[in-house]
């Protein structure tokens, strides 16, 4: 259950216009308490639930974190590219990335454009787009350091060495000698189906789309043995699928479902007619697909079907019956029967794809590993990962100075302006102004400490991962990273990646000197210091 959030204004301070960039001055922190029955077991909500003790919990630092200083993290990152070729960096750059942000940007401003006529509809939208805002960012940011920074042709240079060497000595050329050119084959092959494939991947970002397409996923796994399921929709995870569609109705809203599902359709109108997937024809029909037909199509479904209630859409999830799916009048479903065996035909391409690539990658990865002078940057693959390094300033160039590790809380005062997104609550500036620090002011500093930066290897999937000292103690919570370090996801750059963390003092001092939070501090084994 949620203990403690912040104003919008500390988690969010500089909002866009800091985003992914040093220096920061933002509290993004929210704290939860993990509840369970009264016998210590997980349980479902009832209120006479309990909190939850664990036998094992972070401690609060007893030291003051230094420049310099060992950190660490331990997280789930998702997934990075430093070991993809030169081809596959190559579609990225040309494709992937300029389509993704093309989207984006498109549904960004249909969501700017119904927040601003709605504040209901502005509550739902904002945090779709938070997160579209926070990946056009990184992926300008990526673009960039590939293509400007000129990582895109440090890949081809590699692969180049890579083919030199290869070739120097016979024995090479037997172990590898095939290997950069099926996986160029392979990456070309992709290629063909790349625009088809991102087409369907979009229709599961729209909310009830995404739901009627699981209920029919759900009736076909359903009879089969659980073992033979697919993972996804095994009974251990028939709550979870349940608990999704409760969680996605907090945000739903056909006049958003609507604009999103439009626009992925007109995107796709746009494309050669050889290229397009079949997605367009099974909503809009046979014919040019104008922007009127696409309108018509898109709202007669919205004003048929009954699947944005709730209750129904999750009665189906539990029992719906293929045959009773086919049969039923429900045109969001009826599209969804029609779209199964298009994203099957996409699936079975993935599945090929990585196949063969799982035959590939590992003579490709020893490959670079045999041919390399230093030990290779390892990627992320959603799994968990230990980083470490040290508290450290960088340069984001050649000729500029150094930025600080640290930035401190009479910084964020002067930034502050009153307005949007450098408004910081009046009860934080006159605290800041005050200077009521107590013991969380840094000696060294002179004051207190809001943020901090590191070179620790993180990834998104890595925000809000706790960051430790040497010792083992809670220093920080990762959130972000620098702008000019974005291509690191694809060749690591260690002299300007760095991880942009909230010092944990900030957050001591809001909850102790701002808030009134002293149970809070005192629940994570601190002693509440400011009067």
């Amino acid at each position: 259950r949620l203990v403690f959030a912040p104003h919008e204004s500390v988690g969010d301070f500089g909002g866009e216009v800091d985003n992914w960039h040093w220096p920061r001055h933002t509290g993004d922190i929210s704290m939860i308490r993990a509840y369970v029955g009264k016998d210590g077991k997980p349980a479902d909500f009832s209120p006479d639930n309990v909190p939850y003790k664990p036998p094992h919990y972070l401690k609060l630092a007893t030291k003051p974190l230094k420049q310099g200083d060992l950190v660490l993290i331990a997280g789930y990152p998702g997934r990075t590219n430093r070991l993809k070729t030169a081809s596959e960096t190559e579609d990225a750059v040309s494709f992937m990335y300029p389509r993704m942000n093309a989207y984006m940007e498109q549904n960004l401003a249909a969501l700017q454009a119904l927040s601003d006529a709605s504040p209901e509809l502005k509550i739902k939208a904002t945090p779709m787009m938070r997160g579209l805002n926070n990946y056009i960012t990184k992926n300008k940011g990526i673009v960039e350091g590939l293509v400007k920074g000129g990582l895109e042709g440090e890949k081809v240079k590699g692969e180049a060495r890579l083919k030199e060497w290869v070739a120097a000595e016979p024995g090479r050329k037997a172990a590898y000698g095939d290997v950069l050119e099926k996986l160029a084959a392979l990456s070309a092959e992709s290629k063909k189906t790349r625009e088809a494939d991102a087409e369907l991947m979009e229709l599961t970002r729209v909310p009830l789309l995404a739901s009627a397409t699981q209920i029919v996923r759900m009736a076909e796994e359903r009879p089969k043995a659980d073992a033979a399921r697919d993972p996804a929709f095994q009974e251990r995870n028939w709550k979870r699928l349940e608990g999704t569609e409760r969680e996605k109705q907090t945000r739903f809203d056909p006049a958003i479902d609507r604009a999103l599902l439009k626009l992925a359709m007109k995107r796709a109108a746009k494309v050669p007619a050889k290229e397009r997937s079949g997605m367009v024809a099974v909503i809009v029909g046979a014919g040019e697909p104008t922007d009127a037909r696409i309108e018509a199509a898109v709202d007669a479904l919205y004003k048929a079907t009954k699947l944005g209630e709730l209750e129904g859409r999750i009665g189906l999830v539990k029992s719906a019956k293929l045959d009773d799916l086919q049969k039923s009048k429900d045109p969001m479903l009826q599209v969804a029967l029609k779209l199964r065996p298009l994203q099957k035909a996409a699936k079975e391409r993935e599945e090929g794809y990585e196949g063969a690539m799982a035959l590939l990658r590992p003579r490709y990865i020893d490959l670079l590993e045999k041919s390399s002078t230093t030990p290779l940057a390892p990627d992320a693959n959603s799994t968990l990962r230990v980083t470490f390094g040290t508290v450290r300033g960088y340069s984001p160039s050649a000729q500029a100075a150094p930025y600080e590790p640290f930035t401190v809380v009479s910084q964020m005062v002067k930034k502050n302006t009153g307005k949007e997104p450098f408004n910081a609550p009046e009860a934080v500036l006159g605290a800041a102004k005050a200077k009521k620090f107590g013991p969380y002011a840094d000696k060294d500093l002179g004051e207190l400490p809001v943020d901090f930066l590191s070179d620790l290897d993180i990834t998104n999937g890595n925000s809000g991962s706790a960051t430790l000292n040497g010792r083992g103690e809670l220093v920080g919570l990762a959130f972000d990273g620098n702008y000019e370090s974005m291509a690191s996801d694809w060749l690591f750059m260690p002299k300007i990646t760095r991880t942009i963390h909230v010092d944990f003092r900030y957050v001591l001092w809001l909850l102790d000197g701002v808030y009134g939070g002293d149970h809070i501090v005192k629940e994570m084994g601190g002693t509440p210091s400011v009067q």
